[in-house]
């Protein structure tokens, strides 16, 4: 049976600049062996070529994409499935997204995105992957760094004689709840990714243009990492965007050097989708990002947010890292600057998030350790960092 074409382009649109999110911050590439989310809905063919689109199809995608209704063609006469969705959705939505390593299932990608419809809207917050966290209900944590979270909750499940299916799905649903929990803030859907695909769709986007502030070279054969990318104006393959967002290794502020220049690309990348999304480029980027996301969001809610994401241009698009200071091998949140941020991009229609909501737990802090603690506490203007990169920032770092 022939899949809905709004079921993969609800992927194609929704997920594909979550998806290059995600590969950002990516260490290395998940095992493709690994168990997978059983998805409310799936993709049932592999291969969707134009030439098979019915008028019907092609409409729906003139629609999303915003072109102009095709003309009358003679194709595949089989419908697609509707699929029902509430048009007159107007919420704003925060959406947890990991991606983990080959080896260890460490999360060294760890973002929360909100999508908001209202103010037609994209934020994104950057979680370091050293951001300390206590032991907390009966839970050990591994080095006590955020992105051993996920990997802690799995095994887990997985020694207690649970499923590897059933404890990857359950360790996503814990790590989603010791959030919202934390945060203070709803996470309405998690999503999890097996980067591998990531060379390919930005291939299949024909690149993304950047401008290179310095030379990025390279070499971890380990990794099977290359990196050899000139500076200056350019048009970055895959390979070289991979290296582009994975590259660390002389900045003066570390992995957080390297996580501006995520979100430089980040801009650069939500550009390139709004201006080459097609007829003839989204079947294969749709097959990209079917065999690399899970999610727990269902067609309806993906073909909404693909909408959502196109009428949002890069003034509406705001970028940073979860405000915070560094203390010993520890990035530590910033609890009154974590609120106010949170407050104001992913909680903006409820008030202030409550004090004693927040963190209630103190899941954060090390109360022990004068350090982390002295570093927790401190005030909301004494941050590491504290930019927001908005989209007249993005632009300005996409051009030279």
């Amino acid at each position: 049976m022939k899949t809905t074409l709004k079921r993969i382009l609800a992927f194609s649109l929704a997920l594909l600049m979550v998806l290059c999110i995600c590969a950002c911050g990516s260490e290395s590439d998940i095992s493709k062996s690994k168990s997978k989310i059983s998805k409310k809905d799936t993709f049932e063919e592999t291969e969707i070529l134009s030439n098979h689109y019915t008028e019907e199809d092609r409409t729906d995608i003139a629609e999303i994409i915003g072109a102009e209704k095709p003309e009358s063609e003679t194709l595949d006469t089989e419908d697609p499935t509707e699929i029902e969705f509430d048009e007159n959705k107007s919420e704003s939505y925060n959406i947890l997204v990991l991606g983990h390593d080959r080896a260890a299932m460490l999360t060294d990608v760890m973002m929360l995105v909100n999508i908001d419809n209202i103010a037609h809207s994209i934020t994104v917050m950057q979680i370091p992957r050293n951001t300390y966290i206590a032991n907390h209900d009966d839970l050990n944590v591994a080095t006590n760094n955020l992105n051993a979270l996920f990997a802690t909750y799995y095994y887990k499940y997985y020694r207690s004689g649970t499923s590897q299916d059933e404890s990857y799905k359950k360790a996503l649903t814990s790590v989603a709840d010791d959030m919202e929990r934390t945060l203070a803030v709803d996470i309405d859907f998690s999503v999890i990714m097996d980067l591998n695909g990531f060379r390919n769709i930005v291939d299949a986007l024909g690149g993304v243009e950047m401008y290179v502030s310095r030379p990025m070279y390279y070499n971890d054969p380990e990794q099977g990492l290359y990196i050899s990318i000139p500076a200056g104006n350019q048009v970055l393959n895959g390979e070289q965007a991979e290296g582009f967002v994975r590259y660390r290794y002389d900045y003066s502020t570390g992995d957080l050097g390297r996580q501006n220049a995520q979100k430089q690309f980040m801009a650069a990348l939500l550009k390139k989708v709004k201006g080459s999304l097609s007829i003839s480029n989204v079947g294969e980027i749709a097959g990209q990002i079917k065999t690399f996301v899970d999610t727990d969001m269902s067609a309806a809610d993906l073909l909404y947010f693909g909408k959502a994401i196109l009428k949002c241009d890069l003034s509406d698009l705001n970028m940073f890292t979860m405000p915070g200071n560094l203390a010993k091998t520890y990035y530590v949140m910033n609890r009154e600057a974590t609120r106010e941020v949170l407050t104001t991009y992913f909680w903006r229609y409820l008030g202030d998030i409550p004090d004693g909501m927040f963190d209630k737990d103190t899941i954060f802090n090390c109360p022990s350790d004068t350090n982390i603690s002295s570093a927790y506490y401190k005030s909301a203007d004494n941050v590491y960092d504290d930019s927001i990169i908005s989209g007249d920032d993005a632009e300005n770092m996409i051009i030279n």
